[in-house]
């Protein structure tokens, strides 16, 4: 009796590692996910194995590409991993898990060497596509955008994913919490968050209602770089 009654326990224990473990096959992520802004909701700390660790409740905003087709989204997600900005034409690999809803996006955890992790976003596709421009984001419609596109240098249609070795992962905070970053005079999310950059020389500008803007400028290096802004009032 006491054997009928194990066996079936000691299946599972013996079966759970084969799809627990699998490893993550990026080729099973066909959308190209560009991450262009993000904001900072709340931010828990907590601790595992005596150290401290975060749990970010985080959303933004971003443009998917699933196939030849390009849509702007909004998203939103909780998580202890933060997902960086992209720069120019980089991108994340993603798949629906539920189509224009919620999506599984591949981030490199780079507190374990780059190993692929998944990150939820719940997501709410827009009709037009988001593009970079010095007054911040900006929705522009789908003929516009082809237009737009028509008229620039060919580039390739898959963007590289991710190069983390020629750029530095600057983590930017701020008191108080919740200012504007504004990267050589774009838009790029708000504090605390950490942003991946080009190395070489930037201007970092922190600003918030009611406090006098924040600004330093700093010749980035590959690896991490931390950044904090005291913000004074404004008289």
């Amino acid at each position: 009796m006491r054997w009928a009654k194990l066996e079936p326990l000691i299946l599972t224990l013996l079966l759970f590692p084969a799809f627990a473990f699998a490893a993550i096959d990026p080729s099973d992520y066909k959308l190209k996910v560009a991450i262009l802004s993000d904001n900072v909701r709340s931010y828990q700390p907590f601790f595992t194995g005596g150290f401290p660790y975060f749990r970010y409740r985080v959303d933004g905003r971003g443009n998917v590409a699933d196939g030849p087709t390009i849509h702007a989204f909004y998203f939103q997600y909780d998580s202890t991993m933060r997902v960086l900005v992209t720069l120019g034409k980089e991108t994340y690999l993603a798949r629906w898990k539920q189509p224009w809803h919620e999506m599984e996006l591949l981030v490199p955890n780079l507190d374990k060497g780059g190993k692929n992790e998944t990150i939820d976003l719940q997501t709410d596709i827009l009709e037009g596509v988001y593009v970079r421009t010095p007054q911040g984001l900006t929705q522009m419609s789908q003929a516009d955008y082809q237009a737009r596109q028509a008229g620039e240098e060919a580039v390739s249609a898959a963007p590289a994913p991710a190069q983390h070795a020629i750029a530095s992962n600057l983590s930017i905070t701020s008191q108080p919490h919740g200012a504007e970053i504004d990267v050589d005079g774009e838009l790029m999310g708000t504090t605390p968050s950490v942003l991946r950059l080009n190395v070489g020389p930037h201007t970092i500008t922190l600003s918030k209602a009611g406090y006098k803007p924040w600004q330093r400028k700093m010749v980035l290096v590959t690896g991490r770089i931390t950044l904090h802004g005291d913000l004074d009032r404004a008289n």
